[in-house]
């Protein structure tokens, strides 16, 4: 999770090296920004918090769109989404552009 400019985040899970699990939280001044991550059964489950008057950016290591499900909360716009995106790495991305609020999504992970 990052901070490319005032009140915009960038979350990009990025799973290898044996890890199965990731979790942080900043106090920022709009409020608590959350992300985490988890590896299970063959699916990555990510979960975010975005806190208001903050939008984010969601960049997903797959490129399979079919298998992006919303768990929770609210459904995330298909106009939002831009498939195929790629971010400096071999394999395509996904990136799901999102207002405040929280987040809870699975997917295929390979």
């Amino acid at each position: 999770m990052e901070s490319a400019q005032d009140g915009y985040l960038v979350f990009t899970p990025n799973p290898g090296g044996g890890l199965t699990y990731a979790k942080a939280e900043y106090d920022s001044i709009y409020g608590k920004i959350r992300a985490s991550w988890r590896l299970a059964g063959g699916k990555m489950f990510y979960d975010v918090t975005i806190p208001v008057g903050q939008e984010g950016e969601i960049l997903l290591p797959t490129s399979n769109l079919d298998s992006v499900r919303e768990t929770r909360g609210r459904s995330i716009e298909k106009q939002k989404v831009i498939s195929g995106y790629s971010f400096g790495k071999p394999q395509d991305c996904i990136l799901v552009v999102v207002p405040s609020g929280t987040y809870s999504l699975e997917y295929e992970f390979r």
